[in-house]
């Protein structure tokens, strides 16, 4: 017999949430949060797994923690990479939020003809991109508190670990920001 669990931090009504089916055949499911991080799921996990540890079990962990509209962890993001960034962005989800929505009209021209980019400087868009990295690094951290759970629980040695991205991000490669609008080589090599 096999425990299942799925920690699922995502919009409710996305495509990854329990209302699309996906909550089906686990004993929990978690989604009660939009555009939560690792920094919500994990410490989920850890927890559900000092519990479940003696038992056979699948569990399915994943946070929104580089996705543009992540919800920052406590504090706010550091700017690890960004500290000397002195222009108008903030990098916050609406904002991003903005820049993803302008970004779709202004590439399918739905508000009429318009510049097929942004119009962001060089320094606006290498703070989204260091913003990015910051957000690779929390994740990273993230799963490694994960592992090392694992360990300290006794169950690395006897547990399959599958690691993987649905899909990268365009940082303005193309003068915009964001997935799910093309197949550009940097949303889909992952």
């Amino acid at each position: 017999f096999m425990r299942h669990v799925r920690y699922r931090l995502s919009s409710r009504i996305g495509t990854m949430s329990g209302v699309s089916g996906l909550s089906r055949g686990f004993d929990l499911y978690v989604d009660d949060v939009d555009f939560a991080g690792f920094d919500r799921s994990v410490p989920l996990a850890i927890d559900w797994l000092r519990e479940k540890r003696q038992e056979p079990f699948f569990l399915f962990l994943q946070g929104y923690t580089t996705h543009g509209q992540a919800i920052p962890p406590p504090g706010g993001y550091q700017r690890v990479f960004a500290g000397d960034y002195q222009g108008p962005l903030t990098g916050s989800p609406e904002e991003f939020k903005r820049l993803r929505e302008e970004s779709l009209k202004r590439r399918y021209n739905l508000d009429g003809p318009a510049p097929k980019d942004l119009g962001l400087s060089p320094a606006d868009q290498a703070f989204y991109l260091d913003l990015y990295d910051e957000k690779i690094q929390l994740a990273d951290k993230a799963i490694g508190r994960f592992l090392s759970a694992l360990e300290d629980a006794g169950l690395s040695r006897r547990t399959i670990i599958v690691l993987f991205a649905g899909h990268g991000d365009e940082y303005f490669e193309h003068g915009f920001i964001d997935h799910g609008t093309n197949l550009y080589e940097e949303v889909i090599d992952v």
